[in-house]
């Protein structure tokens, strides 16, 4: 089971640690899975992260924002998914639908060494 699971976030998440995230060239989907499985035992929806990503819009650059426009529960979901492990995805789908959240069983990821779309799916 993937840890984020167990793990307790003791400091909801702020603007200022959604900018330090969006920042982070690294890995701010892993550092931002915590928050999304945290949301989802916690308020069942998802809004404190939607919430919380409109605020910030202000204080980011273009190329986030554009980013933070775009992104959805859906989207979020995905990137969750994307970031644990095969075992963990079930258990994630099982926690998504009971909240009655959208299951993203399929979606599209750009392949820029191909220039194609990807169709990619997360549960078999």
């Amino acid at each position: 089971m993937h840890p984020t699971f167990n793990t307790l976030i003791n400091e909801p998440l702020t603007e200022d640690k959604m900018i330090e995230i969006l920042n982070d060239q690294n890995s701010p989907a892993n550092q931002l899975t915590p928050y999304v499985v945290d949301s989802l035992k916690r308020y069942h929806i998802l809004k404190d992260i939607i919430d919380c990503l409109s605020e910030s819009s202000d204080k980011v650059d273009q190329q986030h924002q554009i980013i933070i426009d775009f992104l959805t529960k859906r989207m979020l979901l995905v990137q969750t998914l994307e970031t644990i492990s095969h075992d963990s995805q079930r258990f994630l789908c099982n926690f998504i639908r009971k909240n009655d959240l959208p299951i993203p069983f399929t979606y599209r990821l750009w392949d820029s060494t191909k220039q194609t779309m990807l169709y990619v799916f997360s549960f078999s």
